[in-house]
């Protein structure tokens, strides 16, 4: 309010309204997770009111005016939203990267005369891993295991839930060679009480 007084002791006022306006922007961030089934990130940047377009910065200090981006690095991204008002608000998300793959061992074993078939086995210490076997012929399996009878090379893939895969081979060797028996007669009589065979 302005009090005006003149020289006749009058006086006069008048009020100024002066509006207020610090309302900030409300951000709402959504990442995607990176692995082998989706090697890049999605980024969503919510923001209210809709019409405001922010900015991210990214792990490596890049800016990007957008509110929707993609990127094939994980780490800690940084949004900044301005308003008409020239408020600001900040939010920060975080893309994690999994793709590690499974560990996966497998060994060679033999088919004999006692051992007619094997089962071969594929060993890891990654959980819910899925497995699949091929091999000679019509050997396929999804289990851990594949039983037999079959010689030759084998293949077994593992496959975990981010979706990275392991492979591993191993031959399946047959040793069912019998040896070479030789057999001859002789005979005993009164001369000879025993024969040699």
């Amino acid at each position: 309010q302005l009090l005006i007084r003149s020289a006749n002791f009058c006086e006069g006022s008048a009020t100024i309204w002066i509006p207020q306006d610090t309302v900030r922007p409300q951000i709402s961030l959504f990442a995607d997770s990176i692995d082998c089934r989706n090697l890049e990130a999605e980024l969503t940047a919510i923001i209210t009111p809709a019409n405001i377009t922010g900015t991210w910065t990214t792990p490596d200090g890049q800016k990007i005016s957008a509110n929707v981006i993609s990127s094939a690095a994980g780490g800690t991204f940084m949004f900044e939203a301005r308003g008409d008002n020239h408020c600001a608000s900040a939010s920060s998300v975080f893309v994690a990267v999994d793709t590690l793959a499974p560990d996966l061992h497998v060994s060679d074993d033999t088919i004999t005369c006692v051992q007619t078939s094997v089962v071969l086995r594929a060993l890891s210490n990654t959980p819910a891993l899925q497995y699949s076997w091929t091999g000679p012929g019509q050997a396929m399996s999804a289990a851990d295991t594949l039983k037999t009878s079959v010689p030759g090379l084998y293949k077994a893939l593992a496959t975990s839930p981010n979706g990275c895969s392991s492979s591993g081979s191993l031959t399946v060797q047959i040793d069912t060679i019998h040896p070479n028996a030789f057999a001859r007669s002789d005979s005993i009589g009164c001369l000879r009480d025993q024969a040699l065979l």
